[in-house]
């Protein structure tokens, strides 16, 4: 390959995974990057497992509720925030 030659490198996490960064001749979490060529270079993908997130129960308080109503719930749990929206609640 010529000296000055753009390279670009991209990095994709198979689902389970999330990408966290390059090291070597390219630094930081941004793909894709390029990388123009100087000399042989080495960059190395990093990866880590995603974190296994357990979705919350909820349960609504009795009562009467009639006709259709639209109720939304949220968690907030390792830096995420889940929404769930129930519609249809028929009395």
């Amino acid at each position: 390959m010529n000296s000055g030659t753009v390279v670009p490198v991209s990095a994709t996490a198979n689902m389970g995974y999330q990408f966290t960064g390059f090291s070597g001749a390219l630094t930081g979490a941004t793909t894709p990057q390029n990388l123009t060529m100087s000399a042989p270079a080495s960059v190395t993908a990093s990866f880590s497992t995603m974190p296994t997130v357990a979705a919350p129960t909820f349960s609504l308080a009795p009562g009467s509720y009639i006709g259709l109503q639209t109720i939304t719930l949220s968690t907030t749990t390792q830096n995420a925030t889940i929404h769930y929206t129930l519609v249809g609640m028929e009395g």
